[in-house]
Formats: structure tokens, sequence, C-alpha cells
């Protein structure tokens, strides 16, 4: 829009401009010439303010992600000494993801320092939304491992401390369902496994004798979560 009224700018003081020079206003036209120069050199200000605003946006929201990067990081290499060797792959690939989307947020910063575009932005912005995608996965394999312990407490009739465990693990599934639920819409895979958690509680705070098969049922159905999440990220 700014570039488009100062063309439009330019053409009426050119037509101005000659209109006067036929007429002889030859102190017009330097008026207007100094006119016309000073719009330029305020549309070269705009233009670099404007420039350097989108690089410090850009570049806050690289920093933003990074910081996620490694916080995804750390809670992987916590998790990679708990998790069956039948998620162990999964682990690893995840921080393999997360290796790659780490180098190029770098490289996207790097670029910033020779080119700012509103392409840069989009660049950005949809690095966020991987980065944010690949946390949910992490979110929810956390929230699997607390399963894990609610299960190996259970067995050991720590009912109290299981069911605490389901519980957080059902915060962190709702969590993730939130943050996800614009990309996803509504996973029928979430409704599967916070349905299956909420028997489980129900089961573990009551001692029933089927608690070990409802924590099991909830272990299964995160398994499917995390298959459909990834499947829905490729």
């Amino acid at each position: 829009m700014v570039v488009v009224a100062f063309l439009l700018s330019c053409a009426a003081i050119l037509l101005a401009a000659v209109a006067y020079w036929r007429s002889g206003g030859e102190r017009e036209l330097a008026a207007l010439r100094n006119e016309l120069r000073e719009e330029l050199d305020a549309l070269r200000t705009v233009k670099r303010e404007m420039g350097e605003d989108l690089s410090r946006r850009v570049h806050a929201g690289y920093e933003v992600s990074l910081s996620r990067i490694r916080r995804a990081q750390g809670r992987l290499s916590a998790l990679s000494a708990e998790v069956s060797t039948s998620l162990r792959g999964t682990v690893d690939a995840l921080s393999r993801q997360l290796a790659v989307l780490t180098r190029e947020a770098e490289e996207g910063i790097a670029k910033l320092k020779t080119e700012v575009s509103t392409g840069a932005k989009t660049t950005e912005e949809a690095l966020a939304a991987r980065v944010r995608r690949i946390e949910g996965r992490v979110q929810v394999l956390v929230a699997r491992t607390e399963i894990s312990r609610a299960e190996k407490l259970a067995a050991k009739s720590q009912f109290v401390e299981a069911e605490q465990r389901l519980e957080d693990a059902v915060s962190k599934v709702r969590e993730v369902r939130i943050r996800l639920s614009e990309e996803f819409e509504d996973d029928p895979a979430f409704s599967e496994v916070l349905q299956a958690l909420q028997d489980a509680i129900r089961s573990v705070r009551a001692r029933a004798d089927d608690h070990r098969r409802k924590i099991d049922r909830v272990l299964s159905a995160s398994d499917s979560l995390l298959a459909s999440l990834e499947t829905r990220e490729h």
C-alpha cells in the first residue's frame, strides 16, 4: 500500500511538473523535485524500519522455537531410560526430527542477516507449527510413561499413587489435544485414550480386579494415538 501510494504521488507530481515547465514555472518545478526527493527518502525510511521490525519478529519466533526444541529434547532424554523397547525407535526418530528443526531454525536466523521478506516469516511460522506437533507427540510419550508407572504401582497395591499417575496422564493428553486442535481438529484417538484413562481411574479407585486390564487398554490406546499423530504429521 505504501509503494502504491508513493507511485500515485509521483505520477501526480510529474504531471504537475510538466504543466509548470510549460508555463515557465522553473522555481515551482525545483520545489516539486525537492518534494519528490523528500517523499522518496521517507519511503526508504519506512521500508527500512518495516524490514527491521520484520527481522526482529522472525528472529524472536526462531528463538522461541529453539527454546521449545531444547525442552522437548530434554524430555526425550529423560524418557529414553524408561520407555519400552517397542517405543525406543519412536524416541530416536523424534530426536532426529528435533535435530533437523534445530538446524533449520539456526539457518533461518543466519539468513536474516542478508535477507528479510514476508517469505521468511512464513517459513518461520511453518517451522513453529512442526515444532508444536512434535512437542505434542513427546507429551503423549510422557503421558504413556505415567500410565506405565501407574500400572507398576497398582501391581504393588499402591492404588492412591497409581490413581495420581493416571490423573497426570489425563492432564497431559488433554493439553496436547487443545494445542493441536486447530491442526488435527478432533482426532478420535484422543477421545479413545481419555475414555480409557477414565475407566482405568475408576477401576483403580475401586481396587477392582480388572484394573490391570483397564490400564493395559490405556497403554494400547496411547500407542494408537502416537501412531495417528505420526501419520498425520507425515
